[in-house]
């Protein structure tokens, strides 16, 4: 075996420690560049599950959907149909002796044509007794299965210390 001499020894060191010093400046950015591809497709794995499972969600939300579309009400079951005026004025007539309130009716001629299927009547009520009632008969009116809308509601007390109250309202009909 041949001995190395002291040059040799030195340049086979700095060259060994070059070596080492070029390995580990190499190595360090592909270690950082492993460990951010790392991160980034855990971050992934963690978005598909988020995604899956609000797949997931978006089929139960369906699934209700589904499940309170059978339960809720038509459009056409709210809606009047155009001659059967009798029905809503029955049940407003029902509202107004379960409140002991005077009541008196009058359906516009004045029909606006809402949509193509739908057409608005307007229809104004008056009211006449202790105010209590009146709020109880308000409450049972948006509580009807008819499609009506308060536009105004107006207030007074007449001599007698009763109130009067008239609502101008709208009516919905299907053509």
């Amino acid at each position: 075996m041949k001995i190395l001499s002291k040059n040799e020894i030195i340049k086979n060191i700095f060259f060994l420690i070059t070596l080492i010093i070029i390995l580990f400046f190499l190595t360090i950015p592909f270690i950082k560049n492993i460990y951010t591809y790392h991160s980034q497709v855990r971050l992934e794995n963690e978005s598909l599950i988020s995604r899956n499972s609000s797949g997931n969600s978006l089929k139960n939300v369906d699934k209700i959907y589904t499940d309170l579309s059978d339960k809720l009400p038509s459009q056409e079951d709210l809606l009047l149909k155009i001659g059967s005026e009798l029905s809503l004025i029955t049940r407003l007539e029902e509202l107004a002796q379960e409140n002991n309130l005077l009541q008196s009716l009058n359906l516009s001629q004045n029909n606006n044509d809402y949509s193509e299927n739908i057409r608005s009547v307007n229809l104004n009520i008056e009211l006449t007794g202790d105010f209590e009632d009146i709020v109880s008969y308000l409450n049972q009116l948006s509580k009807i299965n008819f499609y009506l809308t308060v536009d105004s509601l107006n207030l007074k007390v007449s001599p007698e210390d009763k109130v009067i109250a008239k609502l101008l309202t709208n009516s919905y009909w299907l053509k």
